[in-house]
């Protein structure tokens, strides 16, 4: 049994004090019970179980009072920002967060229970653990409408749930070849999750560019969305009128451009339902030789990426029909008598930029560049080799010398849908945003490198 208490002075004087508990209870079955203790196949029997609170305070220090900051005014010769309140008198202006002031700290109640089994001389193992997380009072930078003076509002703005899996599997040795031995160790996470309650029970946006800035030069509108009874997260895309009949898009009868939908849709998970990690190994006297293999699936992603590539010119589908006029693909358009029919011979009037830079064509849909974010990765290859004591000369100072090369984030593989590259990178702008990339951050790298590791 654990009790710990907080005092933190990052929240009003009434909200600082809080207490979080936390009780377990194990039992070793392989001791407990002689026929277990004896048994040939069973090497290990644990089962566990427990529950807990933890609290936690997401928060900057001064971060309960809305602040203020003075215009820049004229830098290079730019105005970055219109001087306050005349001219260049100097003044201050909001800035974009405006707090509650009530906020309190945040809480996860976690249940789980778990087993952990050992066979044949503890050869094989395996571990199993069911969890199920109440994620309450969370802290939130929720976007809200400008004309409230702040684009952002900190608040405690959801709860949520957590479920799942967790398995971990091991195989030591696999299986034995001369003098070297093959080990394996495979694990995988269920995680699923659902909004429990939002801020007033309505849609609350935690992010995203909310057509900000990019929409005034034609880009999509993409936000992470909170919904309750939905998945903690979804995408909140900017999409094509539809005919709600078939879900085809809708074209202009003359000018067979496609038409934006005046709302937003929503749909997708911002998080893994699935991850599962393979590592094998292989080991002979010093020499050993280990990798990790990694799968993440089960959600979605929007590359900010795709909409530069169709602006600039340089991506696959921009030059899919050779830049010239085309009929757009699983289309209709709205006959005399009112009715939709499929069309088959309106041309887009331009298939070069016109098309393909357009707010209302191509870059202005979110659902573009839309995409799985499912992806195998080979995440380390680890090579080591441990020096012989005869080569060291049985050094009575120096026990062990180990010389490794690494390299890491070796090997991406990912879905047709995706063209766009690595999906765990995502928008930096906005602390709360998952599955959100950006042609703005710095794309992966593949890391080499080594080590000496010396023992005295």
């Amino acid at each position: 049994f654990t009790g710990r208490n907080d005092w933190d002075s990052r929240l009003l004087n009434q909200n600082r004090s809080f207490f979080y508990p936390a009780a377990d209870v194990a039992i070793l079955l392989s001791d407990a019970i002689s026929a277990l203790h004896n048994s040939d196949v069973f090497s290990y029997v644990k089962i566990r179980a427990a529950i807990s609170k933890s609290g936690n305070v997401n928060l900057n220090p001064y971060a309960l009072s809305a602040t203020y900051s003075q215009p820049n005014g004229i830098v290079n010769g730019f105005n970055t920002r219109q001087g306050f309140p005349y001219g260049n008198t100097v003044g201050f202006t909001a800035d974009n967060i405006i707090p509650s002031a009530n906020l309190k700290p945040e809480f996860v109640n976690t249940k789980e229970a778990g087993i952990e089994l050992g066979f044949l001389q503890s050869r094989l193992s395996f571990e199993g653990t069911y969890y199920y997380q109440k994620n309450t009072n969370q802290i939130l930078q929720v976007t809200q409408s400008v004309t409230t003076g702040y684009t952002t509002r900190l608040a405690n703005a959801a709860d949520f749930n957590n479920y799942g899996v967790e398995m971990d599997l091991g195989l030591t040795p696999l299986v034995k070849i001369g003098k070297g031995r093959i080990d394996i160790k495979i694990n995988a996470t269920y995680n699923n999750n659902k909004v429990l309650s939002t801020l007033g029970n309505v849609p609350v946006i935690i992010g995203g560019n909310n057509g900000f800035i990019q929409n005034a030069v034609g880009y999509p509108t993409v936000n992470n969305i909170a919904v309750v009874g939905s998945p903690a997260f979804q995408f909140q895309l900017s999409d094509y009128l539809r005919d709600s009949a078939t879900g085809k898009v809708i074209v202009d009868p003359i000018t067979g451009f496609p038409t934006q939908s005046p709302g937003l849709v929503t749909k997708g998970r911002t998080l893994p339902l699935w991850i599962v990690g393979f590592s094998p190994s292989y080991s002979l006297g010093g020499f050993s030789i280990s990798m990790t293999w990694e799968f993440k699936g089960g959600n979605d992603f929007y590359s900010g990426l795709g909409p530069d590539e169709d602006f600039a010119g340089i991506s696959a589908a921009s030059v899919e029909y050779g830049r010239q006029r085309f009929v757009f693909p699983n289309s209709v358009y709205k006959s005399a008598n009112g009715k939709y029919v499929p069309n088959t011979n309106i041309q887009v009037q331009d298939g070069n930029s016109g098309f393909w830079t357009g707010a209302n064509t191509r870059t202005g849909i979110a659902t573009n560049y839309f995409a799985s974010a499912n992806a195998i990765r080979l995440r380390e290859v680890n090579i080591s080799y441990s020096i012989p004591d005869k080569i060291l000369g049985h050094n009575k100072i120096i026990k062990k010398v180990i010389v490794s090369v690494v390299g890491k984030n070796l090997l991406l593989l990912v879905p047709k849908s995706n063209q766009w590259g690595d999906p765990e990178f995502n928008y930096s702008a906005t602390g709360n945003t998952f599955g959100l990339a950006s042609g703005f951050q710095s794309p992966p790298a593949r890391l080499f490198g080594g080590s000496i590791t010396v023992q005295f």
